[in-house]
């Protein structure tokens, strides 16, 4: 079944059609990235109690090879020094790790499953 977009010209379409942006796409469970980064800073990031989230959720994160601005290098200072995290860490630390090789840039969905 092939479907057409309708074409409509407004700020949200190119050419009519609805502006489609691909990106690569990772579904991980949390526990491994816990694990990740366990073996890469020596500090416990909890995703469960930074993000407050309950079982059988999920959580979408970009992941960027981009360095920290300015507030954010606090943040992630104080992870990397004291293993401290906020809601915002685990983003930051995943940036990080894509920085560092260790994360492909793209969408990631966090699985929160226990």
């Amino acid at each position: 079944m092939n479907f057409e977009f309708p074409v409509v010209e407004n700020k949200y379409t190119h050419k009519g059609r609805p502006r489609l942006i691909t990106e690569p796409t990772y579904e991980v469970e949390y526990n491994w990235l816990e694990w990740l980064i366990k073996e890469q800073y020596g500090h416990e990031l909890c995703f469960v109690a930074a993000w407050e989230q309950g079982n059988n959720t999920s959580n979408d994160v970009t992941v960027e090879a981009i360095g920290p601005d300015k507030w954010d290098a606090d943040e992630l200072n104080e992870f990397k020094e004291q293993g401290k995290y906020q809601y915002g860490t685990p983003r930051l630390v995943m940036n990080e790790l894509c920085c560092n090789g260790k994360l492909a840039p793209g969408r990631y969905i966090v699985e929160i499953s226990w």
